[in-house]
């Protein structure tokens, strides 16, 4: 503005033939036009200061973890291994199928081998009615569980991506048969570098994603994460400290009446279906609904060594009845803090050589349209799959099941296998219960 001023004074002073009147008028013009802009600026200052205001006093944008219980899924990840396509495939399948075609999907490969093997087998199922994949090689060997080594977080009110979370590795990780965690935590920092992923945040934190459930009141955790983070930082206090930063608001810490957690990940044994109903496993409903669909004659394909482990866990009276202790403390922890507790059966097997659950709590949430939707694990097992299937359908649920029967053994189930980075604004709608016993 000064510049254009300056021309304008030379061009007057070389002209010099201008009346009195002339130059008046032209520089009362030029005062009314520098009061004019000098009036906008002011305005614009005012509505930035009072924007502030707003963003940050009536309406904070907050980065967190992304709620189970939110919005239409708007993104997720997946791992595609071409060794394990016939364990993955039953998922896989109904996955593609069953998951609404708004909803991008970012899959990693192990190898540019298997990245156009993925391309040659899946696209068909996966860009169903031109949904949005993109395929990835991370170059690297991975595992099929993309929940665990990565946690998506958004801005809230406005659903922007926020700096994402990678657990540190504990050492643990450095063993052999645990080495691709290491691997899938090279993975992510490769993506945020690529512009795939949003930047990470800085944490000297380990906490997996199998082990944070959450809805819009509380984010559950596992009270695990204490003890995998004592070499990596000195007090609990830090720790919680650190968890809250990286969750973004309040948390509870899941364990039993010894402080001990029922299992490794919450996920298998927790699940907040909305801000008053949560969903807790329960070990005797499971082993009853299994015998009595034994007595009834009840055809099943699942595993044979499934069905030998189950029924050996049903003849170890001591262990059995320390798990359903443990899950009873923890549901009667939670029914404290105001929710409403409902059961659901599982089966955990968890002993050398054999480490696997049957569980209905591990799944995928969201509310599209007008109506809320559950992606359920069915492990081919009618007596427990039915019963699991209508406790969420009375409650409101159109239930949209998926096929792990192949794979649960491994160590996971839906949730497991399907990260979600991104949801769309909107959340569960609260359920009301009617009179009859959900327990």
């Amino acid at each position: 503005m000064k510049s254009k001023i300056s021309k304008m004074t030379v061009d007057e002073k070389s002209k010099g033939t201008k009346s009195i009147c002339a130059q008046h008028v032209r520089r009362f013009v030029r005062y009314l036009i520098i009061g004019g802009l000098v009036f906008i600026a002011g305005l614009a200052v005012l509505g930035t200061h009072r924007q502030g205001f707003a963003r940050t006093t009536l309406i904070p944008e907050l980065p967190r973890i992304i709620p189970d219980t939110g919005g239409p899924i708007a993104e997720v990840a997946l791992h595609y291994l071409q060794d394990q396509n016939e364990k993955l495939y039953p998922a896989y399948r109904d996955l593609f199928m069953k998951l609404p075609n708004d909803i991008r999907i970012l899959v990693l490969c192990q190898s540019r081998k298997e990245a156009f093997y993925f391309n040659k087998v899946w696209s068909l199922s996966a860009c169903n009615s031109g949904r949005e994949v993109k395929i990835v090689n991370v170059d690297k060997k991975i595992s099929p569980w993309a929940r665990d080594r990565y946690i998506a977080r958004q801005y809230l009110p406005s659903f922007e991506p926020a700096d994402c979370f990678v657990p540190i590795h504990t050492n643990n990780y450095e063993a052999e048969s645990e080495f691709y965690k290491i691997n899938e935590l090279g993975v992510f920092y490769h993506l945020c570098q690529k512009g795939l992923r949003p930047p990470m945040i800085n944490s000297y934190l380990h906490l997996e994603g199998g082990n944070v459930v959450s809805n819009n009141r509380h984010v559950f955790i596992g009270s695990n994460v204490l003890s995998e983070n004592k070499n990596n930082i000195l007090s609990d206090d830090l720790i919680e400290q650190e968890i809250k930063r990286i969750v973004g608001s309040d948390y509870i810490l899941i364990e039993d009446s010894n402080g001990i957690a029922p299992y490794n990940h919450a996920d298998m044994y927790i699940t907040p279906i909305d801000d008053q109903t949560v969903f807790i496993a329960d070990i005797v409903k499971g082993l009853s609904l299994l015998r009595k669909g034994d007595t009834q004659n009840q055809s099943t394909s699942a595993p044979q060594f499934v069905l030998e482990g189950m029924m050996n866990k049903a003849r170890l009276g001591k262990k059995f009845t320390r798990i359903a202790r443990k899950l009873d403390s923890v549901a009667s922890g939670i029914e404290a803090l105001g929710y409403r507790i409902v059961r659901l059966p599982i089966i955990i097997e968890k002993s050398d050589p054999t480490d696997w659950i049957i569980t209905y709590n591990n799944v995928l949430m969201e509310h599209r349209g007008n109506h809320n939707v559950v992606y359920m694990p069915i492990y081919k097992i009618p007596a427990l799959d039915q019963a699991a299937q209508a406790t969420y359908h009375d409650l409101g649920f159109e239930v949209r099941t998926v096929d792990v029967s192949e794979l649960f053994h491994l160590g996971g189930a839906v949730r497991c296998l399907v990260n979600v980075t991104a949801r769309k604004p909107h959340k569960i709608q609260s359920i009301t219960l009617d009179n009859k016993d959900n327990s």
